[in-house]
């Protein structure tokens, strides 16, 4: 890193360091007539004739973005090759700074913070222009305690004017949205950057730990941890928000930044009681049932039921039904643990919940409740005994002569299928006919069918495919055969949906004795070095399938 101290770029003298990144450093600048301060971001990397112009064109467009929770920047140039933006200067350090990673922060705290963020966001995305780096690190603290979000479009400039290696993309992958580490992002990956940092503020750390390639890897493929498991009395309003946003296909998150920030909002004002109904108790179906009322000290008891059934063995959870005892009241009548399965009512609009009954597992069940068990087993038992008392007279069902007599329909039907293995055999031991049931030609026997031939499926040839380049070596294809098999069939190509696997063919149909060739693509242009698996599935119409692994080594 170049002390840069003391040099000045365009109006500016740097005065001192105040922050550096992956592909930045922040100096403290003083205007040499103003004496006006401002932040001086020196970029780097070394411009050429080749790709100046398109920095100063990045610039501008990030010049013009004018929004009360944006950082403006004020100028920009280049001196020997080394591009800088003149910014405000935001001088109460950053939201990483005020709070540290590791801690966690209330909704009530996060909410400012996701409104304002989200406000620059949507401003820069009416804009057509994407942040490509939402992180703490780059939310600001102004001189009137706003939020200010910085570096809009830096990393695209970056990107644009140099290659970057997986070190220097390590400080932001964390944040990295899936089709963003594809080189595909988009506004929604903003969005998902912004889903991450919530995470983050709630339960104290990110959600996918490890190296760069092994998050990046997590991003594309691992389902972040429940919040609930992590957070005591998260809400399950504001958990569905927040995973809602960190969906990894783009097209299931928010329509925009701003539905997203709204939603959070919203799910952070229910009761903090409903935080305490766990995602589980409040996806389970309703039943009816006796409700359990439990109204908590010290004010009136509102809120929901928890109903209990039968024969189901889940543990039982959940909150209480509104109750006209008076406030104060704490005698509690605690469920069974056993045999129930648990539901939940929501209480009416603007009432808040009251926290969940924990039941005892060793309390015994109501007196109602075993004389129902009671009637239970002995029904069981009565039909038991039936069916005994049937089997037992059964033998003499199947005695010679009673297959002429009349008998009910269901004897019938089972004497029909039912003889004695021989004439010495005794009557008591019936097996089985295998054979159709008898003619008027007893002696006959029926001629054995002739199997059917079973028809050849179509195969695929490799059975797999493998790919070992580096990101610089370009797309690499593969041929892929297709043989049909003693039938025509029709067959239709799947992928995983992975950007960097393609097909030629997608769909065809194959008669007996004709091949498809198939060429298989991949490019690893856009992805960080590691080992990518994926699949390419034939779906054949008679119903069948071939699967092909596909395995893809960057080095």
């Amino acid at each position: 890193m170049t002390d840069r101290v003391g040099q000045q770029l365009g109006n500016y003298r740097l005065s001192r360091l105040i922050g550096q990144g992956g592909f930045a450093e922040v100096y403290l600048g003083e205007h040499i007539h103003l004496n006006t301060q401002a932040a001086i971001k020196v970029l780097q990397m070394r411009l050429t004739a080749s790709n100046l112009e398109q920095f100063r064109n990045e610039a501008r467009t990030i010049a013009s973005l004018v929004h009360p929770n944006i950082v403006r920047v004020l100028d920009f140039g280049v001196e020997d090759g080394i591009p800088f933006l003149v910014m405000d200067y935001a001088p109460n350090g950053t939201l990483c700074q005020r709070h540290p990673k590791g801690g966690r922060l209330t909704p009530a705290t996060i909410v400012p913070y996701v409104k304002q963020v989200a406000a620059a966001l949507q401003y820069a995305h009416d804009r057509r222009l994407i942040h490509r780096d939402v992180k703490p690190e780059n939310m600001l603290v102004g001189r009137n305690e706003d939020v200010l979000l910085s570096d809009f479009g830096l990393v695209m400039i970056a990107q644009s004017t140099s290659s970057q290696t997986t070190k220097e993309m390590a400080g932001t992958i964390p944040y990295m949205a899936p089709e963003q580490i594809n080189g595909k992002p988009r506004p929604a990956s903003d969005q998902y950057a912004l889903g991450i940092v919530i995470y983050e503020w709630l339960s104290g750390e990110r959600p996918f730990q490890g190296t760069p390639v092994e998050i990046a890897t997590q991003h594309l493929m691992s389902p972040p941890a429940p919040l609930y498991g992590k957070v005591a009395g998260i809400s399950p309003a504001v958990e569905e928000v927040v995973f809602t946003a960190l969906a990894k296909d783009p097209q299931r998150r928010f329509a925009s930044v701003h539905a997203f920030a709204t939603a959070f909002e919203q799910a952070c004002q229910t009761p903090h009681s409903a935080s305490l109904v766990s995602r589980s108790i409040v996806s389970q179906s309703s039943e009816t049932s006796q409700p359990t009322h439990v109204p908590p000290a010290g004010e009136t008891s509102q809120s929901t039921a928890i109903k209990t059934l039968l024969d189901q063995p889940p543990p039982l959870t959940g909150v209480v039904t509104p109750s006209s005892q008076p406030s104060g009241t704490t005698d509690m009548v605690t469920p069974p643990i056993y045999l129930s399965r648990p539901t939940v009512e929501l209480a009416p609009p603007g009432q808040p919940l009251t926290a969940p009954t924990h039941v005892s597992p060793n309390e015994p069940p109501p007196t109602s409740l075993r004389r129902r068990r009671q009637l239970r087993w002995l029904i069981v038992a009565l039909i038991c005994a039936v069916i005994i008392a049937t089997l037992a007279a059964l033998p003499s069902l199947l005695s010679p002569g009673t297959s002429k007599s009349a008998h009910s329909s269901t004897t019938s039907s089972t004497s029909s299928l039912l003889s004695p293995t021989s004439k010495s055999a005794s009557p008591l031991t019936p097996t089985l006919k295998s054979s159709p049931l008898p003619t008027s030609n007893p002696s006959a026997t029926p001629a054995p069918s002739k199997p059917a031939a079973t028809p050849r499926p179509p195969s695929v040839n490799p059975s797999t495919l493998n790919f070992n380049l580096t990101p610089l070596s370009g797309p690499s294809t593969q041929p892929l055969k297709l043989s049909s098999g003693s039938q025509a069939e029709s067959w239709s190509a799947q992928t995983d949906g992975l950007s960097w696997l393609n097909l030629d063919v997608m769909s065809g149909t194959l008669n007996p004795g004709q091949t498809q060739l198939i060429n298989v693509t991949v490019n690893p242009t856009t992805l960080v070095s590691g080992t990518y698996t994926a699949r390419i599935t034939l779906n054949l119409s008679s119903g069948g399938a071939l699967t092909v692994p596909v395995t893809l080594k960057v080095v």
